[in-house]
C-alpha cells in the first residue's frame, strides 16, 4: 500500500517525502507542480502531477496507487491567498474537501492534515505547542 503526499514538492512536503522513502515506504507525491526539491529522488517515488481541486484528478491518484494513508500538506499559503481568494478556495477548501472524499470512497486508513503556524497567530507565550494551545489566527 502506497502513502499519498499532497504538496509533496514544497518545502516541508519534501521533507515528508524524503523521511517517508527513507523508511523504505512506497511514496507517491500529489502536487501541481513536478521536480523541485525531490526531483534527486524522482526515481525512487511515484509523481501523479495534479490539481487538488479536480475531483477526477484526486479520486484516480488514490485509487490507482492503492493509497492507505493521505499525508494532506497541499495548501495555498496566506499571502497567495489573500490576493487570490478564490485560487485560495479552490486549494485549500475544495482540495481538502476532495481529499476526504478520496479516502472514505477508497477506504483509506489515515489522513494526516498539517496545519499552519499561522494558526496561533503571534504572541505564543508556552514554549511549545501542544494540542491545547489556544489558537488566535491572525488570517
Amino acid at each position: 500500500m502506497a502513502k499519498l503526499v499532497t504538496g509533496g514538492s514544497g518545502f516541508i512536503g519534501s521533507y515528508l517525502v524524503r523521511e517517508l522513502v527513507r523508511r523504505g515506504e512506497e511514496v507517491v507525491v500529489f502536487d501541481w507542480s513536478r521536480g523541485g526539491r525531490i526531483s534527486d529522488i524522482e526515481d525512487r517515488i511515484k509523481v501523479a502531477q495534479g490539481d487538488i481541486s479536480d475531483w477526477s484528478q484526486v479520486m484516480n491518484a488514490v485509487k490507482e496507487n492503492h493509497v492507505d494513508c493521505i499525508y494532506h500538506l497541499a495548501a495555498m499559503l496566506s499571502l497567495p491567498s489573500e490576493a487570490n481568494p478564490w485560487a485560495s478556495f479552490r486549494v485549500n477548501v475544495l482540495g481538502s474537501m476532495n481529499i476526504l472524499e478520496a479516502a472514505r470512497l477508497f477506504d483509506v486508513n489515515t489522513v494526516v492534515f498539517a496545519s499552519s503556524m499561522a494558526t496561533y497567530g503571534l504572541g505564543i507565550e508556552k514554549p511549545v505547542i501542544t494540542d491545547t494551545t489556544l489558537q488566535r489566527p491572525t488570517t
